[in-house]
């Protein structure tokens, strides 16, 4: 049974998405974020100071790696995994799903968010969403456009779309 990943920018629901989903259709669900927190003991912002996005993503796409020899989880990934052609190619095996809001809906969720060390300026974001965003359309299985959506609408009309139960 393949896995089910959850892409998107940052903000666009991922990690909740995912755990709901999860719990609906009663698969485990790995958020790989979390992972990383776990496997260097330290948040993400401080991985980010000490030890650099080189090695964060290094990180990270060892640990999507590790994902692909599990069967039937639900995996939220963080929104900069596309970011290498690896994890795109991985992404491009499994089942994809790409949670797709406008920018400015997104801006609203993570502006101030100091946990988020990519948050600069709005102009910063925005120039990276739009980096961004034509990976995310190229590595998923399914984009679906989330907005006036809850997680429980959007957990439901996955379920019924890839016919989970």
């Amino acid at each position: 049974m393949k896995n089910i990943y959850f892409i998107g920018f940052m903000g666009c629901g991922k990690t909740t998405v995912a755990s709901t989903l999860a719990r609906s259709i009663q698969r485990e669900w790995i958020d790989l974020d979390e992972w990383i927190v776990r496997e260097e003991k330290m948040p993400i912002p401080h991985i980010f100071e000490q030890k650099g996005e080189v090695y964060f993503r290094a990180l990270e796409s060892r640990l999507l790696q590790e994902t692909l020899t599990l069967s039937g989880k639900v995996v939220s990934t963080g929104g900069g995994i596309i970011g290498k052609e690896i994890n795109r190619t991985c992404l491009n095996q499994e089942t994809c799903i790409y949670l797709d809001w406008p920018f400015e809906e997104l801006y609203r969720r993570i502006d101030g968010d100091t946990s988020r060390p990519l948050v600069k300026s709005y102009e910063q974001l925005k120039a990276l969403y739009e980096a961004r965003r034509p990976l995310y359309e190229a590595s998923c299985t399914l984009q679906v456009k989330c907005e006036g959506h809850t997680p429980y609408s959007l957990t439901n009309y996955l379920v019924d779309v890839l016919k989970l139960k």
